[in-house]
């Protein structure tokens, strides 16, 4: 391999790094997102049992009962689009995911190729000076 190559390599080595680093950065985001919804789906949650709790105890059933049934519908209606949205995060952090495993593969492979030509250079600079050296 010349020293043109052993550059060439090293660029790629280098923009394979960078592709991983970005890669990574939006696996992290990806992960971020899917973890807020899932609180936010658990608040949902916790907010049903409380105001179960507190219709449980309520006195004036017959004016709270139509209220509850209403937060009860839109309860409903943001949990089946919380779980929505939960899907398709965790279809894009399964994607992200996948991208950043692509991306240390290639960086990897790069790097591996680097440190062997790099050896091989080297090895064949030493046997050159010892050529003319001896």
């Amino acid at each position: 391999m010349t020293g043109r190559d052993l550059a060439a390599l090293r660029g790629l080595a280098g923009l394979a790094r960078l592709v991983l680093d970005s890669e990574l950065v939006a696996l992290r985001r990806r992960q971020e997102a899917l973890a807020r919804t899932q609180a936010r789906l658990a608040d949902l949650a916790t907010a049903v049992e409380r105001q179960a709790a507190i219709v449980a105890q309520d006195l004036e059933a017959p004016v709270a009962g139509p209220v509850h049934a209403r937060w009860g519908a839109w309860v409903e209606v943001r949990r089946i689009e919380l779980n929505r949205q939960l899907a398709v995060e965790r279809a894009e952090a399964e994607a992200a995911r996948q991208a950043a495993r692509d991306a240390f593969g290639r960086a990897e492979a790069l790097r591996g190729m680097l440190e062997a030509e790099t050896k091989a250079a080297r090895k064949a600079a030493l046997e050159r000076a010892r050529r003319r050296g001896g």
